[in-house]
């Protein structure tokens, strides 16, 4: 009864800690997490406006919850010439929104809201 109840605990255990993400495993075969960093979309501004990333890293834009106007996320004509405009442009609304995009291309990104556009712009430059 003792060895089947110390299986048991390790099994708990291991269930657990899988559970609560202790388990780490790396996103790409190079070893190494992607990183991922976080930009409000907020009545009228993105939170930060703009930020340097390395390759392969992303950004996931989160709606503010006390949002009361319409936004998006489009990329502008300022990007590097391999980067498909289409490929990064969110839906719109208000609040309940999130939008992620994985970087792979170094160079500059110029991002706005539509419906703000002289007020909400957000640049992004990705380094090798």
């Amino acid at each position: 009864m003792l060895r089947r109840r110390g299986i048991q605990t390790w099994a708990a255990a291991g269930l657990a800690a899988i559970a609560l993400g202790a388990v780490a495993v790396p996103a790409t075969g190079s070893g190494q997490a992607d990183k991922t960093v976080k930009v409000t979309v907020a009545d009228d501004f993105f939170a930060p406006t703009d930020l340097k990333l390395k390759k392969n890293s992303s950004v996931k834009w989160v709606w503010d919850s006390s949002n009361t106007n319409t936004h998006n996320v489009i990329l502008t004509s300022k990007h590097p010439k391999d980067v498909k405009a289409s490929d990064f442009r969110s839906s719109s609304g208000a609040v309940g929104i999130s939008f992620k995009r994985k970087f792979k291309v170094p160079g500059k990104y110029g991002f706005i809201c539509t419906y703000h556009r002289s007020e909400m712009k957000f640049g992004l430059t990705v380094k090798k």
